[in-house]
């Protein structure tokens, strides 16, 4: 898991520099990596509280719907472990720990030879006022779900931020104990230019570094029975 803050100081609302590079690299992986699973989601394009997929509920649920549509597609998607009424109801009420548990669950899904990247752009939008608690949670999840051990696929996340990352945004990292999960763009090196495509999967062809090791996930979801209800069944080292 690494977050890129781009530090631009001009970015202003809207689509910006980091967005077209989040674009375009979602693009090439698609082209050179065919057969591994993209889910990507640009939050500054979900700002309005009118919007269905606003806020990091409508995050969550997007990622979902992708690795749906991407087990469906092979014919593996298993929907068995939806066997309990309340979890049920609270999937239709869009309780957020309940989806965060059906995204981990569709992830044990994928094959071992998968790898699953996780591109989520301009997640500062969703560290306001209004969204914190929601974005707090999620990326609490999704931390727990990168450091699985337990994990079939390799899962690998990428957030962006056009600008530079608040201190809670980087408590929530919990960069003390994971300090490289922030990559820090140089505001100095700004050149204004096109981004190549062909540059972009050249560099997506590199050979990958390896991935670390790391916690089970019946701890993890054991722990949230207790916070968040008790509707469930179980509980980027860069390349």
């Amino acid at each position: 898991m690494i977050l890129v803050d781009a530090n631009i100081r001009s970015s202003g609302p809207g689509m910006s520099a980091i967005s077209v590079f989040s674009a375009t690299f979602i693009a090439g992986m698609v082209k050179v990596h065919p057969d591994e699973v993209v889910a990507h989601f640009f939050c500054n394009l979900h700002t309005a509280t009118s919007d269905p997929w606003h806020g990091p509920n409508g995050l969550v649920r997007s990622l979902i719907v992708q690795l749906l549509m991407k087990l469906e597609r092979l014919k593996i998607l298993n929907l068995d472990f939806i066997n309990d009424r309340r979890y049920l109801r609270e999937l239709e009420q869009r309780n957020l720990a309940s989806l965060c548990d059906i995204l981990w669950s569709l992830l044990y899904q994928f094959p071992a030879d998968t790898t699953v990247y996780c591109i989520i752009d301009s997640i500062s939008y969703f560290d306001k006022t209004l969204t914190l608690k929601d974005l707090e949670i999620v990326l609490d999840w999704l931390q727990r779900i990168v450091n699985d051990s337990s994990l079939v696929p390799i899962f690998k996340v990428m957030m962006t931020n056009p600008m530079s990352s608040t201190t809670k945004m980087k408590e929530l990292l919990n960069l003390r104990e994971y300090p490289t999960r922030l990559v820090n763009l140089s505001p100095n090196n700004l050149i204004p230019m096109g981004i190549s495509n062909h540059t972009m999967e050249s560099h997506l062809l590199r050979p990958s570094t390896p991935t670390p090791p790391i916690i089970k996930r019946e701890v993890f979801a054991n722990s949230y029975r207790g916070s968040y209800g008790d509707g469930f069944d179980e509980g980027w080292q860069t390349d």
